[in-house]
């Protein structure tokens, strides 16, 4: 009964599905990159300097974590964190841009707005399970926890092969050292056309499945603290 319950909880099934777009952006992203770097810049410097930067805006946010997610709550913020790294491969899609300092800083950009996310999806979970202990009178955090973690695992497996399909989809051949021109393309709008639009999906998400607003999360805690006042 507890699991067919929350299998039909949409708090629960809302961050769940942002959590699987949001691996399999940020793991296509991953995957493809170095094949960006290699064959469409032929710089493989780039590649490091991207790997390096990529830590640095989750370390500059860090700090301001909590208070923006106090003003203006972590489903909100959090949805706008993808939408703009969503805007900006697009944005970097359109301008099939042929500096690669320039993709460096403009993917940076969306670093930042997804690693706001990253940064605070584990924080949700405690929101679900208010809302269920609201909803039912009983705190499941295991069953939820390992439901959501089992989830995640399924979606990182589903991702695992997602970067050697999308290669192939631009007819990559690995049997040559230099790629046509028409392939180096097909990397490139890879790489940044499809996480743009899945990063978009997250937000989306966040706004209209997952249900749990800021106001709605701070009314579940103020019934939580009646609930325990009065024992």
């Amino acid at each position: 009964e507890t699991l067919r319950r929350l299998g039909t909880d949409r708090a629960l099934l809302g961050i769940i599905l942002a959590a699987i777009l949001l691996l399999l952006a940020s793991l296509l992203t991953q995957s493809i990159n170095q094949y960006v770097f290699i064959d469409y810049f032929r710089d493989k410097t780039g590649l490091s300097v991207m790997t390096a930067i990529g830590i640095v805006p989750s370390l500059l946010i860090a700090p301001f974590v909590l208070p923006i997610t106090r003003t203006f709550g972590k489903k909100e913020a959090s949805a706008v964190g993808c939408f703009i790294a969503g805007a900006s491969s697009i944005l970097l899609y359109f301008m099939h841009v042929e500096s690669m300092w320039l993709f460096i800083i403009i993917s940076t950009l969306g670093y930042i707005g997804f690693g706001f996310f990253n940064l605070v999806i584990w924080s949700f979970i405690t929101d679900v399970i208010d809302d269920q202990e609201v909803k039912t009178g009983k705190r499941e955090d295991g069953t939820i926890y390992a439901i959501y973690s089992f989830a995640r695992k399924v979606g990182q497996a589903a991702a695992g092969g997602l970067g050697g399909f999308a290669l192939a989809m631009t007819g990559f051949d690995e049997s040559v050292q230099v790629q046509t021109e028409e392939v180096v393309d097909g990397i490139y709008n890879v790489a940044t056309l499809y996480p743009g639009i899945l990063y978009i999906a997250v937000g989306l998400t966040l706004m209209f499945v997952y249900p749990l607003s800021k106001r709605k999360v701070n009314e579940n805690v103020e019934a939580l603290r009646a609930k325990r006042d009065a024992k």
